[in-house]
C-alpha cells in the first residue's frame, strides 16, 4: 500500500469521525442537553476557514480541498445555529 493510499484512508476516517461528532452535537443541542457557545464555535469556524485556505494553497487542487471545505462548512453551520 502506498503512502498516498494510506493518507486518503486516514483522511476519510477522520472526515467520518468529525461528521459523526457534529451529528451528535446537533442531536444533543436539539434535545437541550447542551448549549453551544458562540465564541468557541466562531473560533472553530475561523480555524476551519484558515485550514481550507492554506490547504487549497498547498495542494492547488480544489477537488482535494473538498474534505476541508465540508468540515469548515459544518463548523460554520454550528456557529450559525
Amino acid at each position: 500500500m502506498s503512502i498516498e493510499t494510506i493518507t486518503k484512508i486516514i483522511s476519510i476516517i477522520a472526515f467520518l469521525l468529525i461528521c459523526f461528532a457534529h451529528l451528535m452535537f446537533v442531536a444533543k443541542t436539539i434535545q437541550n442537553r447542551i448549549r453551544p457557545n458562540a465564541i468557541s464555535w466562531g473560533a472553530w469556524a475561523f480555524a476551519g476557514t484558515i485550514n481550507v485556505l492554506s490547504y487549497l494553497k498547498m495542494s492547488g487542487d480544489p477537488i482535494v480541498t473538498l474534505w476541508t471545505i465540508a468540515l469548515a462548512g459544518m463548523s460554520g453551520a454550528m456557529f450559525i445555529c
